[in-house]
């Protein structure tokens, strides 16, 4: 995923309350995992309006 690409979507998730950090090499996300059901919902609804 190219970097700016990966960057906007890592700021996404965290506009939608969703722990996240991008790396650059290796390019990738690292994500908070949720405690509880709720964060586990607003995690998948936050994917889902971010790479629908």
């Amino acid at each position: 995923m190219a970097e700016s690409r990966l960057r906007r979507r890592a700021a996404a998730l965290a506009r939608r309350t969703v722990l996240v950090r991008a790396f650059d090499d290796p390019s990738g996300l690292c994500f908070g995992l949720p405690a509880s059901l709720a964060g586990w919902q607003r995690l998948d609804t936050a994917l889902g309006e971010v790479n629908p």
